[in-house]
C-alpha cells in the first residue's frame, strides 16, 4: 500500500521490471516475487502443519516441491511467444521467468499434487486444509511482482486514484497498439521487414546509458538525437491512467489469507478451509479481472483467469459438501 500512496503522489507507478541488473545477469522483479511466494508458501505450510497428527511430514514435503515444479513447468509452456519451447531452462528458472503466468502456475501446481492427494484418500482433506492459507499469501506476493513489473495492469480509469505506467511496460504497449498513445517517433522502431515496435523499457534504456547497444545508438542518430536524449524521452513518456488492480488484488488476497488462517484454527469440518480459500479466489478472479486491461482471449466473455475462478468455485462447492458429509459420517 505504501507503493500505491507513493504512486498517487506522482500519479505514476514506480515500475522496476529488473530488480537487480548487471551486464551479464538479470533478476526480474516478477520472477523474484514468484520465488518469494513459493518460499513463503513452503515455510507457512510447514509452520501450520507442525504438531498435527493427521498430517504426515514426509507426504507434505513431497507435495510442496512437486507443486512448485508443476507450477513452473505449466507457466513456462504457457508463454504465448513460444520462448518456453525454445529455451526450456531459461523459462523454468525463477530468475528469468516472464510475467503473465500466475493462473497457469496455480493450475500446474494443482495438477502436480493431484495424484499424491488421491492416493491419500480421506486424509487428503487434512493436507488441503494445511496448504490452503498459504495460497492467498503467495498469490499476494505474485501480484506484487505484477505491480513491480508493470504487467496485468487495470483498464482505463478517469478517477483520481488512477495510476500511469512508464514507456515500454505492458500497459504502455497495450495502449500504444490500440492507438491510444502517440509517443515521439524516436521511441518507435520502424523497420522495413518488421512491424513497428517500441525500443524497450524505460528502465532498460536508463540502465544502458553507460554502454548503449549499437542498434539503439544508430536509431538515435537517425532521428538526430543522442542516446541519452532518447532515454530521457522514454522516461518522460507514460501511459494513460488505469485502475491499480494489482494492489486491489493484493489487499483482497491478504484479507483472504488472514481469514483463512482464523478458519483453519476453528474449522468445523475437514475441507472447510480449502473450500473457503477456493471460493474467495474464484470470486476475486471473476470480479476483478473485468477491470484488467490485458485480458487476452475470451470465451463466453470471460478470460482464462476468470474461467480458473469459475473452476475454483466449482471445486469449493464440491470439496465443501464432501468434507461436510464426511464429518457427519464420523460423528
Amino acid at each position: 500500500m505504501l507503493l500505491y500512496v507513493y504512486s498517487l503522489s506522482r500519479r505514476s507507478v514506480f515500475v522496476y521490471p529488473f530488480m537487480f541488473h548487471t551486464e551479464t545477469f538479470v533478476v526480474r522483479s516478477y520472477s523474484l516475487m514468484m520465488l518469494i511466494a513459493a518460499l513463503t508458501a513452503i515455510l507457512t505450510t510447514a509452520w501450520r502443519a507442525h504438531g498435527r497428527k493427521d498430517v504426515n511430514a514426509n507426504v507434505l514435503f513431497l507435495m510442496l516441491p512437486t507443486a512448485i515444479l508443476g507450477g513452473w513447468i505449466a507457466s513456462g509452456v504457457a508463454v504465448t511467444d513460444g520462448a518456453a519451447l525454445r529455451m526450456l531452462w531459461h523459462n523454468l528458472s525463477p530468475f528469468t521467468r516472464k510475467g503473465h503466468t500466475v493462473t497457469f502456475f496455480c493450475m500446474g501446481a494443482c495438477l502436480a499434487m493431484a495424484p499424491i492427494l488421491i492416493f491419500q484418500g480421506r486424509a487428503a482433506f487434512a493436507y488441503l486444509d494445511v496448504l490452503a492459507p498459504s495460497f492467498p499469501l503467495g498469490f499476494a506476493f505474485a501480484k506484487l511482482g505484477c505491480f513491480l513489473a508493470g504487467c496485468c495492469a487495470g483498464a482505463l480509469c478517469a478517477y483520481p486514484f488512477a495510476v500511469t505506467y512508464p514507456y515500454g511496460s505492458e500497459s504502455y504497449k497495450t495502449q500504444w497498439q490500440a492507438g491510444l498513445l502517440d509517443p515521439p517517433s524516436a521511441l518507435i522502431l520502424d523497420e522495413a521487414d518488421r512491424p513497428q515496435r517500441l525500443l524497450g523499457h524505460a528502465q532498460s534504456l536508463r540502465l544502458a546509458r553507460s554502454n548503449p547497444p549499437e542498434f539503439a545508438v544508430a536509431h538515435a542518430q537517425k532521428h538526430g538525437v543522442t542516446f541519452d536524449e532518447l532515454a530521457l524521452a522514454a522516461s518522460e513518456s507514460r501511459s494513460l491512467g488505469v485502475w491499480p488492480i494489482q494492489l486491489i488484488y493484493i489487499l483482497a488476497a491478504t484479507v483472504l489469507w488472514v481469514a483463512s488462517e482464523a478458519l483453519f484454527r476453528k474449522s468445523a469440518f475437514p475441507g472447510a478451509t480449502i473450500a473457503f480459500v477456493l471460493a474467495g479466489y474464484g470470486l476475486m478472479r471473476i470480479t476483478f479481472d473485468f477491470f484488467v486491461q490485458e485480458q487476452g482471449p475470451l470465451l463466453l466473455r470471460l478470460t482464462v483467469p476468470q474461467w480458473s475462478g469459475v473452476l475454483a468455485l466449482i471445486m469449493a462447492v464440491a470439496l465443501g459438501i464432501t468434507g461436510w458429509r464426511l464429518a457427519r459420517i464420523n460423528l
